[in-house]
């Protein structure tokens, strides 16, 4: 017997309100858009379970709020995801409201979600909040939403949300082995929207690690941040390699806090990527104390273009 399966929408959406940048206005309107890499991860685990997986990416595809409205009525989805930061939460909040008009239930998740869930909650337009790490309490969600399951008071691990007059938050989570989880779901993605004024086209983004240890003042830290976990050089340098030959990427953004900060790690990686004669450039950031002359020059010659 097949399970139940729902019908999700994945949306990162306009930051137009967003007055936290670094960047010039001309600069700014320039800089090109990169893949929606925690939304695609969030898709893959989602299409394991056999649910009807869409990614809406509102600035890259240049839509409005009645394109917007107009693709979530043509999909009819049961629940709309949206990635919030806190400067683009009020974007986010009109995508739920957005979401609330086709009739969908919607889950907020980020870094404003994990500091302020009461907060996004006391929205009329948003009935959940993701909190950690989302691509296993998604699951767990979606798999309850599609057996009928309605708010009742139950706890779910990672999942927050209001039942009668007060708030259920289940404890954030956190994905000890980054092997267990699929590979990022690009091809719900229109990869030829994906530009950045500092790099070379095609593009994308990768991640390679997840936590970090340090604590820079200018960084916030959820608590799935703080620990330090590695995926499988073999997997990432698969994933490098479906990239270049599906897409034509010819530049990689990582998006890990610290590349380097296991020096096997990276090594491991350069020396696959070396191994497969794998013609790509990358960048990733780093700390001037976990690098030296030797693996600069091994990264150096496995293509990484800039460090950041």
């Amino acid at each position: 017997m097949t399970a139940p399966a729902l019908r999700v929408l994945l949306v990162r959406y306009h930051d137009s309100g967003n007055v936290n940048t670094r960047l010039p206005a001309s600069l700014n309107r320039r800089q090109g858009w990169l893949p929606p890499l925690g939304i695609a991860h969030l898709a893959s685990a989602l299409e394991r379970d056999d649910h009807v997986v869409r990614i809406l990416d509102a600035p890259a595809q240049n839509l409005t709020a009645r394109d917007c409205r107009a693709i979530m009525a043509e999909f009819r989805p049961d629940l709309v995801g949206i990635t919030a930061m806190t400067p683009t939460f009020a974007g986010a909040l009109e995508a739920a409201g957005l979401a609330r008009s086709v009739g969908a239930k919607v889950i907020i998740g980020g870094v404003h979600t994990a500091i302020f869930p009461a907060e996004t909650l006391a929205s009329a337009d948003v009935d959940f909040v993701a909190l950690g790490e989302a691509e296993e309490s998604l699951r767990t969600l979606c798999g309850s939403l599609a057996r009928g399951w309605t708010p009742d008071g139950a706890v779910i691990p990672g999942i927050g949300y209001r039942y009668q007059d007060r708030l259920v938050l289940g404890e954030p989570v956190l994905i000890q082995n980054l092997d267990t989880l699929p590979p990022p779901a690009f091809h719900l993605l229109d990869m030829a929207l994906y530009s950045s004024i500092i790099g070379f086209t095609p593009v994308t983004t990768a991640i390679t690690t997840r936590g970090c240890p340090y604590k820079c003042s200018f960084c916030f830290k959820t608590p799935s941040d703080k620990q330090f976990r590695t995926r499988s050089p073999v997997l990432v340098v698969d994933e490098l390699a479906y990239l270049a030959r599906r897409f034509g990427i010819r530049y990689v953004m990582f998006y890990d806090d610290v590349l380097t900060l296991s020096r096997p790690h990276v090594t491991a990686i350069c020396e696959e990527i070396l191994r497969r004669g794998l013609k790509i450039r990358w960048e990733a950031p780093t700390r001037v104390n976990v690098v030296d002359r030797e693996l600069l020059g091994l990264m150096a010659r496995a293509g990484c273009h800039r460090l950041r």
